[in-house]
């Protein structure tokens, strides 16, 4: 697959997410708290919430776009089209063998491809065009090519379960104060490096699908937090994961991801008979940042 060329972020010392993030995630806030004063929603600790009382919603215009807003962010609201996914969804069809494979693992892992997301899950199986054939054949070779690192964490009855990363942001994530505390708490005190903190992480996969998985593929602390504290329910918003604190910043951390995707369907669709050897960096300026 020699030619791809995806744009990445450069490495930073500082802290994932940051910066502009925190600006408009601010900037959301302010908006929000606007429309809470006009409608009677209550800010509190956790994030925005809904009025308690049913027939207090959307009672007013700026109530029902709040609450327009919060469904469409519920909702999932994607930046890939319906057309998008389906010229994307032909196009990979056609692929064969490497071709086919390296254009699955590069819009399932573009995040992280485009240096936006610390790792991807991508899960494999033998029914799909033969996943877990392929990439026993051609996985190693195909991260070399996409300078991806990778971890199996799990595989049987035909199924295959890979986390794919770049160990420089996700270590340099999983290093952050708040997420190394929760990972103590959760067990993984003696788990000194990024090396033995995977391998613990693939050993509990053994048993289930452990709840700090989250903080790997560079979800908030605060929102695997929530996670476990409400059993997976009242969540402000769900799309990559769900959202439990600051929903400005999952909002634009979804964006973020989907023009990663955005960028490498559309290398797909318009390269599809030989689009590796094309050069997939066309049409990634949107998933710049």
């Amino acid at each position: 697959i020699k030619g791809v060329h995806f744009t990445v972020m450069e490495e930073q010392e500082t802290e994932p997410f940051a910066g502009n993030i925190e600006k408009e995630n601010l900037e959301w806030t302010r908006k929000q708290e606007g429309r809470m004063k006009k409608t009677g929603f209550k800010r509190v600790a956790a994030g925005l919430t809904l009025p308690k009382t049913p027939g207090e919603q959307g009672k007013t215009a700026a109530g029902k776009e709040f609450l327009d807003e919060k469904k469409r962010l519920q909702r999932g609201m994607s930046l890939l089209d319906r057309e998008l996914k389906l010229q994307f969804v032909e196009a990979l069809n056609r692929m064969e063998g490497k071709e086919h494979l390296a254009a699955f693992i590069a819009f399932g892992a573009a995040p992280t491809l485009m240096g936006k997301k610390p790792s991807s899950l991508i899960a494999f199986n033998s029914k799909a065009k033969g996943h877990v054939f392929l990439w026993r054949r051609y996985g190693r070779e195909i991260c070399e090519e996409f300078q991806l690192q990778y971890l199996v964490l799990k595989e049987g009855d035909g199924n295959m379960l890979v986390l794919f990363y770049k160990s420089a942001m996700l270590e340099l994530f999983v290093n952050n104060e708040r997420n190394l505390q929760f990972l103590r708490r959760m067990g993984y005190g003696e788990a000194v490096n990024l090396e033995q903190k995977l391998h613990m992480l693939k050993k509990r996969f053994k048993e289930l699908c452990p709840h700090e998985v989250g903080i790997f593929l560079g979800i908030p602390v605060e929102d695997v937090e929530g996670f476990i504290k409400h059993k997976g329910k009242k969540c402000l918003a769900s799309r990559d994961w769900k959202v439990y604190r600051n929903p400005g910043r999952a909002e634009i951390l979804f964006k973020v991801y989907d023009a990663a995707r955005t960028c490498v369907a559309r290398a797909v669709v318009r390269n599809a008979k030989n689009w590796v050897s094309c050069g997939a960096n066309e049409g990634c300026a949107e998933s710049e940042a």
